[in-house]
């Protein structure tokens, strides 16, 4: 098998780190992997929404530390590729991360890169670096998704949290038994894919500009994207959906019916 597999499941990809002897630790070969698994991800038209998931019995293990010996900061292997760790927040369309086991340092930071987070009851986020003597660069890429107490907690302290903790810290979405962790991913997956593809991928770019600009930056930009050519009309046919208690096409044969209890009120 590829150290990396694509699979597709209807509208749902489903991408699998495989290395499960390593714990999938994060070597080159396996972020080039990555690398070709996104590539492939962003151009399949046939996708709306991807599944990260780990072989075995740990989600990552973190950055492959026999090549970090290897190849020390500054040389050609570990730079690059910390940047290879956020890459799912590049992605244009959304990504859950459906984690078990072990997700250590550089694993942990490619999991709450992607859109939300499935953990099985087994998971254990550790940051390790400060006891082996490395610098911990956790705090530049994850603090936009927890507050930056349980991140200094995190590292200066240097011990793993539970899944359940991982939850009450917002680092995972919720928590799931380890049998049906896949399950859940493909549920919610699965729930996304019903979504117009449109307002997935500019939501995810209104996302990414509101991490960066001021909130008035930020609105300008949102409108102006979803009142661009091929999104207008759409909006306004929504909307019009919504007011006559409709159910919505966005014209691709999706359909997307409103909850019964809107269904009853004039909201």
């Amino acid at each position: 098998m590829a150290i990396v597999n694509y699979e597709r499941d209807g509208n749902v990809a489903i991408i699998s780190m495989n290395r499960p002897e390593k714990l999938n630790a994060l070597s080159k070969a396996l972020n080039d992997g990555l690398e070709e698994a996104w590539e492939k991800f962003e151009h399949d038209d046939k996708v709306k929404v991807g599944i990260l998931r780990g072989e075995g019995a740990s989600f990552g293990a973190g950055a492959d530390l026999v090549e970090f010996k290897e190849h020390p900061p500054g040389s050609s292997i570990p730079d690059p590729d910390r940047e290879r760790y956020r890459r799912p927040w590049a992605l244009s369309k959304p990504l859950i991360c459906a984690a078990q086991g072990w997700s250590v340092g550089a694993s942990s930071i490619l999991m709450v890169s992607c859109d939300l987070v499935i953990a099985a009851e087994s998971l254990k986020i550790w940051y390790s670096e400060m006891i082996r003597g490395l610098t911990p660069i956790a705090a530049k890429y994850i603090v936009n998704q927890i507050p930056l107490l349980f991140i200094n907690q995190l590292v200066y302290e240097a011990e793993p949290i539970d899944a359940q903790t991982a939850l009450r810290m917002g680092f995972v979405n919720r928590v799931v038994p380890d049998d049906k962790l896949m399950d859940a991913a493909m549920r919610s997956a699965r729930r996304i894919a019903t979504m117009p593809i449109h307002g997935l991928v500019l939501y995810k770019k209104f996302v990414r500009k509101a991490v960066d600009l001021p909130d008035t930056a930020y609105y300008q930009i949102s409108l102006n994207r979803a009142l661009s050519a091929g999104h207008q009309d759409v909006a306004i046919a929504g909307l019009e959906a919504w007011a006559e208690r409709k159910q919505f096409s966005d014209g691709g044969g999706a359909e997307y019916p409103l909850p019964e209890e809107f269904n009853r009120t004039k909201v």
